[in-house]
């Protein structure tokens, strides 16, 4: 399943810097005395293990292209973009979040046309997923290039499992429910100690995109054959909801000692935790504790 509304993308800037950032003649005036400043900006943020791995395949870049300088931003948001495109003081490079606005930017020229440049480099768009370049231009308009897509999976803790006697993840929606309350553990007080699975969690993407990769998973559609919004109209995503609210009362409403933001799978509070890891290697060193694993949801 593809994330919907956190994809990110590679997008060259705009207005007063598309000269900058594609004029032939001062590229081929550049030189290792003189190099060609660019100015990329990046959402992860300065704490992140993503950014020093983007930083570090820009610096492996400036070292086999001397003629260019590349200074590298973090810590962007849409907000950072528009505020940058009102003012005229741009980067030539930059990185959205935000797979909306892409509508927005590309017919009023916020970021260019790309088609040009990927002729004039010979970048085939055959090399990049269907999915992700079909939001990433509007109406025909290449003003975007994927970046990054997430595959999401249920990453869950084998030793937790093993401990509550479950032999396998869970490959259903009501095994998942099951599994999740046999995970869930309370402290005297009646407060959660361990989420089995927790359906509201904000962690790493966010409550709201949760529900929507909820729905996929009860055959949910967002549009008819048409490609008209069937949202209020396919029972699968009352029924996700449903599924959502049924668990948290289970849980209770009451009940005080959520684990909190953070206290993820490898922390022992949460067992299992529907996640985008096929990131895994960029968000975190290479290697993954024997006692995690990770199953697709389909």
């Amino acid at each position: 399943m593809k994330r919907v509304a956190a994809a990110w993308f590679l997008l060259v800037a705009a207005l007063s810097l598309t000269a900058c950032g594609g004029s032939s003649g001062k590229s081929s005036k550049a030189s290792s005395a003189h190099p060609v400043k660019l100015t990329v900006w990046a959402g992860w943020s300065a704490s992140t293990h993503e950014l020093k791995v983007f930083k570090g395949v820009v610096a492996e870049y400036d070292r086999k292209h001397p003629e260019v300088k590349i200074k590298v931003v973090g810590d962007i948001v849409d907000t950072k973009i528009l505020a940058a495109i009102r003012s005229g003081n741009v980067p030539d490079v930059v990185s959205s979040f935000t797979s909306s606005n892409v509508g927005k930017y590309c017919p009023t020229g916020a970021w260019i046309d790309l088609a040009l440049y990927l002729k004039k480099d010979k970048i085939s768009l055959a090399d990049f997923t269907k999915t992700p370049l079909y939001y990433t231009q509007y109406k025909g308009k290449r003003c975007a290039l994927p970046l990054l897509a997430d595959t999401f999976g249920l990453y869950y803790n084998k030793a937790m499992f093993k401990a509550a006697g479950i032999t396998s993840p869970p490959k259903t929606m009501s095994q998942l429910t099951a599994d999740a309350q046999k995970l869930t553990q309370k402290n005297p007080d009646g407060s959660l100690k361990v989420v089995g699975f927790d359906p509201a969690s904000g962690f790493y993407d966010g409550a709201p995109n949760k529900v929507l990769r909820f729905a996929s998973l009860f055959g949910g559609h967002y549009t008819d054959a048409k490609g008209h919004s069937i949202l209020s109209k396919d029972p699968a995503w009352a029924k996700s909801m449903q599924w959502v609210k049924n668990l948290i009362d289970w849980y209770g409403h009451d009940t005080e000692g959520r684990p909190a933001s953070g206290g993820g799978v490898g922390s022992g509070q949460v067992p299992d935790d529907g996640h985008a890891r096929a990131r895994q290697a960029l968000q975190r060193p290479p290697q993954r504790p024997d006692d995690q694993g990770v199953v697709e949801i389909a």
